[in-house]
């Protein structure tokens, strides 16, 4: 029973390791999703075509959701895994 437990912690802390490094990673390619968008929002807005501009927000909107999603669902079986549930 120890040694599953000590086994188990060590598997949650290297699942650990790996979120926290790829944490600064997602910072920075939410960061660079979010100043394009702004820059391809800003070139459409300005040349006329605001719908076009609106669509492209949206689509780098749900972009980032969806590296959102994989990453909580990464938490979430990370926590599970770790209490044994």
């Amino acid at each position: 029973m120890h040694n599953k437990r000590k086994n188990l912690s060590r598997y949650a802390a290297a699942e650990w390791r790996l979120i926290m490094g790829t944490g600064v990673d997602i910072i920075f390619k939410i960061a660079a999703i979010g100043i394009i968008t702004a820059v391809l929002y800003q070139l459409l807005k300005n040349s006329q075509r605001e719908e076009l501009a609106l669509m492209t927000s949206i689509a780098g909107l749900v972009v980032v959701l969806l590296m959102l999603m994989q990453e909580i669902s990464l938490l979430f079986s990370t926590i599970k895994t770790l209490f044994g549930l």
